[in-house]
């Protein structure tokens, strides 16, 4: 899921200092209460980024209020945006080109990024769904990983095709959710979804939906 609530990011380059807003603490806290405690025992992750700690921390606030039994696992780089070998000299790059957000996923996503830039989008999806299913084999039950639209919008172009246009966006606390069976996974974000075999999440979405 996408981090609550934040500031107004002013510089892509210092993106990684804006904190949440009040609004994105007390909503992420009632969440976690309200939403979250009804589904079980939690476990949650966060990327290294102090508004997703933020986040996780209120959350698991709520789900500890509504008497769920939660452990907060703390920061994993791979949340974060492992997928940009020096995110500073990418930002730049993505200023000098002219390339906004959503510009510079499409170019990303049709393989037109050097590689000094992102890593190649279809190998990071694949880096990020493997350890999202490891950690469903280490951890088990309910998790939540609190990350970043970027990470959300690559993992839905890529599994289930959807293009990183603005009406797909990622809200505040909005992200993709996954469901594990045997032998089977499905994913779902809005009203797209799709199922697939188990430790074959390299597989292409349907083509129908492909990018």
């Amino acid at each position: 899921m996408r981090h609550g609530e934040r500031d107004k990011i002013l510089d892509a380059r210092e993106a990684w200092r804006v904190p949440l807003t009040p609004r994105g603490v007390t909503e992420s806290r009632e969440m976690g209460r309200r939403d979250l405690a009804p589904l079980g025992p939690a476990h949650i992750f966060h990327s290294i980024v102090g508004r997703c700690r933020q986040t996780a921390e209120a959350l698991h606030e709520g789900l500890v209020i509504a008497g769920a039994k939660t452990v907060n696992h703390g920061p994993d780089k791979r949340l974060t945006a492992p997928f940009l070998p020096n995110p500073p000299v990418s930002y730049a790059y993505a200023e000098t080109e002219g390339l906004d957000s959503g510009r510079f996923l499409e170019v990303w996503f049709a393989d037109q990024l050097p590689p000094s830039i992102a890593q190649p989008a279809r190998e990071a999806a694949e880096e990020q769904m493997a350890f999202l299913e490891k950690s469903h084999e280490t951890h088990g039950g309910f998790q939540i990983h609190v990350s970043h639209d970027w990470n959300i919008l690559l993992l839905a172009w890529k599994f289930l095709g959807l293009s990183p246009d603005q009406a797909l966006w990622p809200n505040f606390w909005e992200g993709l959710w996954f469901l594990f069976q045997p032998g089977e996974m499905s994913i779902h974000y809005r009203n797209h979804s799709r199922t697939i075999p188990r430790n074959q999440s390299v597989a292409e979405p349907h083509p129908t939906t492909g990018p």
